[in-house]
C-alpha cells in the first residue's frame, strides 16, 4: 500500500495486522528507563555548566560540547539567565541515554546558551508515556516559576494510542493555556513529531501507518501554531544514521539526542532574535 494513504484508510484495510504488530510490539520491544541527573540548572554563555540549583554542584554539562565555533549574537554584560522549560514525554525525560546531561533537553540549552551569548537557567518536566492531555496534568501538579521561552516535545503517545485530530487541537489549545497562566510573557516553540516510519522497533506495515498518523498530527500542530503571534512551530525531523537511534529502536540514542538538541537550539535562537519570523530552517 502506498505509504501517504490517509491514517483511517490504513486502519480500514490493515486492522487486524495493525492490532496484531502493535501488540508484539509492546510485547518485545524493551522498556527503557527514565536517564538520572538533576532536571534543573544553569548553563553560562560560554557553553559551561553551573550547578544545578540546590544540587550541591553535580555538573549538568553535555558530555560532548553542542556549542558552536562562534557567537551568533552580540553579547550582553551581565545579562540575566534567560529561563528555560522544557516539557514532554519519554524523549525529555533522558530515555535512550545514560545521564540527563547527554539528553536533548540539556544540549539544547547549552546550545541555546551559546548562541545567544547569554546564560541559561533551564528546567525539565517530563514523564515517560505522557500525551499532551498528560503533560497538561504534570504542569498542573509540578508547577514551575515563570520561563522567559518554553520548548515541548509532545506527540508520539498521541500517536500510538490513536488521539483524533480534534482531540489532539483542543488538548494542544488546554496545554498552552496551562503553560501561559505560569508564564504569560513566555514564547512557545512547539518541537515537530519524529518521521516514526523510520523507527527501528516497527515492522511494515505498522511503521508506514504510525508514520501517516504522526504527519497528520504534525500537519495539524503546524497550522495551529501559527494562528498565535506567541508561538512557533520548529520541524526538526531526526537525521538516519548509525547510533542515532536507541538500543529499544524507539527512541533516539546518545547522537540522536545531540543532534536534536542542537537542531532544535539553532531553530530557536533564530526565533528568539527575529519572534514576527515563521519558522525558521533548522539545517
Amino acid at each position: 500500500m502506498p505509504a501517504d494513504l490517509p491514517p483511517l484508510l490504513w486502519e480500514l484495510a490493515l486492522a487486524p495486522v495493525l492490532l496484531l504488530q502493535g501488540r508484539r510490539v509492546r510485547r518485545h520491544t524493551p522498556v527503557l528507563p527514565e536517564a538520572p541527573g538533576p532536571r534543573e540548572g544553569c548553563i553560562g554563555a560560554d557553553g559551561a555548566a553551573g550547578s544545578a540549583p540546590g544540587g550541591g554542584g553535580a555538573s549538568t554539562a553535555p558530555a560532548a560540547s553542542t556549542a558552536p565555533a562562534a557567537s551568533t549574537a552580540p553579547a550582553a554584560p551581565a545579562a540575566a539567565p534567560l529561563r528555560l522549560l522544557i516539557a514532554g514525554d519519554s524523549a525529555v525525560a533522558g530515555v535512550g541515554v545514560d545521564r540527563l546531561d547527554q539528553a536533548m533537553a540539556v544540549h539544547f540549552a547549552a546550545g541555546l546558551a551559546a548562541r545567544l551569548n547569554r546564560p541559561v537557567r533551564w528546567r525539565v518536566r517530563a514523564r515517560t508515556g505522557l500525551d499532551a492531555r498528560g503533560l497538561r496534568a504534570l504542569l498542573e501538579a509540578e508547577p514551575v516559576e515563570p520561563a522567559d521561552l518554553i520548548l515541548v516535545a509532545i506527540g508520539v503517545n498521541d500517536v500510538t494510542g490513536r488521539t483524533a485530530r480534534p482531540r489532539w487541537l483542543a488538548d494542544l489549545a488546554a496545554l498552552r493555556e496551562r503553560l501561559l497562566a505560569d508564564s504569560p510573557d513566555a514564547r512557545l516553540l512547539w518541537a515537530g513529531l519524529p518521521p516514526m516510519q523510520s523507527f527501528d522497533a516497527l515492522p511494515r506495515p505498522l511503521n508506514a501507518y504510525l508514520g501517516a498518523r504522526a504527519r497528520q498530527l504534525e500537519a495539524a500542530l503546524a497550522r495551529w501554531s501559527a494562528t498565535d503571534p506567541r508561538m512557533n512551530h520548529l520541524p526538526v525531523p531526526l537525521a538516519p544514521g548509525d547510533g542515532m537511534m536507541a538500543s529499544d529502536g524507539f527512541h533516539p540514542g546518545p547522537r540522536g539526542h545531540r543532534h536534536w538538541g542542537e537542531q532544535l537550539a539553532r531553530a530557536a535562537s533564530a526565533v528568539w532574535a527575529d519572534p514576527a519570523r515563521t519558522t525558521p530552517s533548522a539545517s
